[in-house]
């Protein structure tokens, strides 16, 4: 019997909402508020402890590092990678509207642009693929493939506090990764193009192969390659 291929993609967003005279609420408030309204209004199943839900399409809604994440299920094809990344969009920007009804905001959103240009910060866009070899043994073949990635498949967007002010780049999210790979994923100067992450989330013999690198994308059709 052929092997399966199985993929994920995991975004996670800023959420932000705002009141009269663009008042911000208080994040870890609306993240609070965010994941009650989500486990009363969706059908879901509870994660283990503090893991969030797993929603009735297979997805998961947890929040990571004071960032509100959405992880597509299992898939087979990046066909149902694109279907399954704009099914979340929606679901979230229901809850978003809900949100702001509920608080008394003007206006509730999720950001997934990678890159907060006020505070330098940035959030990820991962793909997860599952292999039989060894993640590390990868890294050779598959650094200069993500390094040229970009050309096809970046987001788009700009590169700030130069002296030229913001400049265009093909990826905001590339200039937060520092060295060719790494065994870390959230520090400062510490993220690597290859991700050395190897967690035993299948059967024995199998590997979980996790790519930082990627960015949030508008275009289908990038989200695809």
């Amino acid at each position: 019997m052929a092997a399966t291929h199985l993929m994920g993609f995991e975004q996670e967003m800023a959420l932000c909402a705002t009141r009269s005279r663009g008042a911000v609420l208080n994040p870890e408030m609306l993240l609070k508020k965010m994941s009650e309204l989500a486990e009363e209004s969706l059908v879901h199943l509870p994660g283990f402890g503090d893991s969030g839900i797993f929603l009735a399409n297979g997805g998961r809604l947890y929040v990571d590092c004071q960032k509100y994440e959405y992880a597509s299920p299992e898939c087979t094809n990046p066909d149902e990678i694109v279907k399954y990344l704009l099914a979340g969009e929606r679901i979230l920007a229901g809850l978003a509207s809900e949100l702001a009804e509920r608080i008394g905001a003007d206006d509730a959103a999720f950001y997934r642009c990678n890159v907060d240009y006020t505070c330098h910060s940035t959030w990820g866009a991962h793909e997860s693929y599952l292999t039989r070899s060894e993640p590390a043994k990868l890294a050779a073949d598959l650094i200069p493939f993500l390094a040229a990635r970009v050309v096809t498949a970046g987001a788009g967007g700009f590169r700030p506090l130069t002296k030229y002010g913001c400049v265009f780049t093909l990826s905001p999210r590339a200039w937060h990764i520092c060295v060719p790979a790494s065994r870390e994923s959230t520090g400062t100067g510490t993220r690597g193009i290859f991700h050395f992450k190897d967690e035993t989330l299948a059967s024995a013999g199998y590997h979980r192969l996790h790519i930082l690198v990627g960015d949030a994308l508008c275009s289908q059709r990038q989200n695809w390659l």
